[in-house]
Formats: structure tokens, C-alpha cells, sequence
């Protein structure tokens, strides 16, 4: 970004790993008057706009799903988390946690482990919450490349189907796995619409509008009730508009 920054870009678009990484860079883009769009990224509170889901949400639906899932009994479950610094991270967590807390109350969660987005991190953190909780009903995973770490320790732990892998951002992989009835579900948060609404945001900053902070994006639980569907048709997208 330093370097796209000396090389005098008009705009940029930047997805910072976590809240602070990117703050100098985009300091030294505002001083030589170049605005910054965050898509999809850590909350960076330097960057002009802010694109993408809410984070909170992602957590939310993906409770609702989960607790409709296990029904009036409902039972333990438990979270594996990404970076603790990271704002996607904490806002998913805390999401799921609020949402369980504050409308199924016969669902539990027991137990919060961190892997840092690493997907053999969370297939080691999932093979030992197996253990620690033989009555573990179902798991929601901050992102989908832990997902599938998680979901490899539930199929060698021979429980694929009896606890429930729920991830997070609809990944190309995971897609693939919920179509082929191993992964349960993802909250996709559709990054390529995403990222085009990025670029719309950053033509008009440079067009001089009054922006928002933040603009979020739409996101859905894909299961296998609605995998196959066009994304379009999920969220109700219609494509961007211009006039003149």
C-alpha cells in the first residue's frame, strides 16, 4: 500500500487483515489527498469508507440457523474463532453468543477456542472440543477456511451429521461441500458484490459525495435448501445503477 501510495493512485481499495495494519499507509494516503475505501476488511476507523457485512450479523444468522436446526431441545455448542484482534472475528463471536443468550435458551454455548483463520489450527481446536464435550451438537467457525478444518475432525471423529459445522463468507470450497452434504451451511457474505459496490463507493469519493462510514453489504445462510441457487436470487440483487 506504501508503494501504491508513492505511486499516486487516485483511489484505493484495501481489505486490512486486522483493525490497525493498514493505518499508517492510509494516513499517508489522506495526506497527499487520496481517498481509501475498506472493502470487506478489519474496521479500520483511518480508512475514509467501510464496505462490507456486518459482522455482528454473520453470527446472528448462523445462531438462528442453528438453533432452529436443533430445535425445542436444543443442546451445547461451541465457537471456533479467528484472529481475537480482528474485528470480523469478535463481531461474528459476539453475535452468535448475543443471539443464542437472547433467543434460544435450551441451546448452550460452552466453549470459545481461537485459531487465528488457520485451518490446521482448527482442526487440531475442533479434535480436542470433540473431546472436551462428547455432547457437542454443533459448531459455528468464523470463517470457512477453518471450517473445513473443523469439519475434516468431525468426519474422523465419525460424526458428520450428528454435530452440525456451520462457517462463515461462502467460499468457493465450501459451497462445493454444503452441495455435497458434508458441510452444514456458510453465511455467505459475497465479496464479489461486495467488492463492486467498493469500486462504485471509491468513484464517488473521488467525485467529491458525502459518503457514509459505513455501507454494509447483504449476506445469507446457504444451505442445502437454497446452495444451488443463483446469489442473485438470494439476496435480491439487482446490479448497479448510474444516471446522468
Amino acid at each position: 500500500m506504501d508503494d501504491m501510495v508513492n505511486k499516486q493512485y487516485s483511489a484505493i481499495i484495501a481489505s486490512p487483515i486486522s483493525d490497525g495494519n493498514l493505518v499508517p499507509p492510509t494516513e499517508k494516503a489522506h495526506g497527499q489527498g487520496i481517498p481509501v475505501v475498506n472493502a470487506i476488511g478489519g474496521f479500520s476507523s483511518a480508512m475514509d469508507v467501510y464496505v462490507g457485512p456486518k459482522h455482528y450479523m454473520s453470527g446472528e444468522l448462523a445462531a438462528q440457523w442453528i438453533a432452529e436446526r436443533l430445535g425445542a431441545e436444543g443442546g451445547e455448542v461451541v465457537v471456533i474463532m479467528g484472529l481475537p484482534k480482528e474485528s470480523a472475528a469478535r463481531g461474528r463471536t459476539k453475535g452468535f453468543g448475543d443471539w443464542l443468550e437472547q433467543n434460544a435458551p435450551t441451546v448452550k454455548l460452552v466453549d470459545v477456542q481461537n485459531a487465528d483463520w488457520d485451518r490446521t489450527k482448527a482442526k487440531d481446536v475442533m479434535d480436542t472440543l470433540l473431546k472436551k464435550h462428547p455432547n457437542l451438537k454443533a459448531v459455528y467457525v468464523n470463517n470457512d477456511t477453518m471450517a473445513m478444518g473443523a469439519l475434516e475432525a468431525v468426519k474422523s471423529a465419525g460424526k458428520l451429521g450428528e454435530v452440525l459445522v456451520v462457517g462463515n463468507d461462502g467460499t468457493s470450497e465450501a459451497l462445493k461441500s454444503v452441495k455435497e452434504g458434508e458441510l452444514s451451511a456458510t453465511v455467505n457474505i459475497y465479496p464479489d458484490f461486495g467488492g463492486k459496490i467498493a469500486v462504485d463507493i471509491a468513484l464517488r469519493a473521488l467525485a467529491g459525495q458525502e459518503l457514509p462510514r459505513v455501507i454494509y453489504t447483504s449476506q445469507a445462510i446457504i444451505d442445502p435448501s437454497n446452495v444451488d441457487l443463483p446469489a442473485e436470487e438470494v439476496i435480491g440483487w439487482t446490479g448497479l445503477k448510474f444516471a446522468q
